[in-house]
């Protein structure tokens, strides 16, 4: 999937829609569940119990970021996961089925 074909995904989505992006990663220790949303056009993420923050498209299709912390964000719609990378740290987060 492209950054248009993501960016258009977020455009259409619904709020049902973009539930389905939960995504919740097994390796940490206090597992987390990210939440991705959109608002104004804006995508957004937000671990539980955080505040959300801004993603802003990055050089590559598919990688969003999220500079002023470090974060970026890489999607692999296909396969229904992403990576977050912050600090030197790599985690795979995987869609949550509902």
């Amino acid at each position: 999937m492209s950054l248009t074909d993501l960016e258009e995904f977020i455009a259409n989505a619904d709020t049902a829609a973009l539930e389905t992006l939960l995504a919740r990663n097994p390796e940490l220790a206090k597992a987390k569940t990210i939440t991705i949303t959109k608002d104004a056009g804006t995508l957004l993420a937000q671990a539980t119990g955080q505040s959300a923050f801004p993603l802003d498209a990055s050089k590559t299709a598919d990688t969003f970021e999220f500079e002023s912390a470090g974060i970026i964000m890489e999607f692999r719609p296909d396969k229904g996961e992403f990576t977050l990378k912050q600090g030197g740290g790599k985690y795979v987060f995987v869609k949550e089925e509902k």
